[in-house]
């Protein structure tokens, strides 16, 4: 079972979005058809185009664009290196919404990852 310190916001972007919880969500091949409904009628969530990647979808509050855009840069960061950066792994947790157990229990988990890879 997995853990739920690691479970991403699936099926809940939009809830929290809407109730100020959450000011960015990020999808990586697909977006949950309940995120796109909700984004179709609601006019505080607005999509950044990740040029660089067709599969990367941002969505973010208006007023959070900055957020969007320092999210992709980390993104392409993390892309350069097959190393585990922590503080860009923190950062975009932090901009994801997450807590600070929950951005420090997938770090320590990276780590063992990173660790058994080598």
């Amino acid at each position: 079972m997995t853990d739920p310190r690691l479970s991403p916001h699936n099926l809940a972007e939009l809830d929290l979005m809407l109730a100020g919880k959450k000011n960015v969500s990020y999808f990586f091949m697909e977006i949950p058809p309940e995120f796109l409904i909700g984004y179709k009628y609601n006019r505080e969530i607005e999509f950044y185009d990740f040029a660089e990647d067709p599969c990367v979808y941002i969505f973010y509050l208006v007023g959070h664009r900055k957020s969007a855009i320092r999210l992709e840069q980390l993104i392409k960061e993390t892309r350069k290196t097959k190393e585990l950066n922590e503080a860009v792994e923190r950062e975009i947790g932090e901009i994801l919404g997450y807590s600070k157990e929950e951005i420090d229990f997938y770090i320590e988990t990276q780590k063992k990852r990173y660790k058994a890879r080598s």
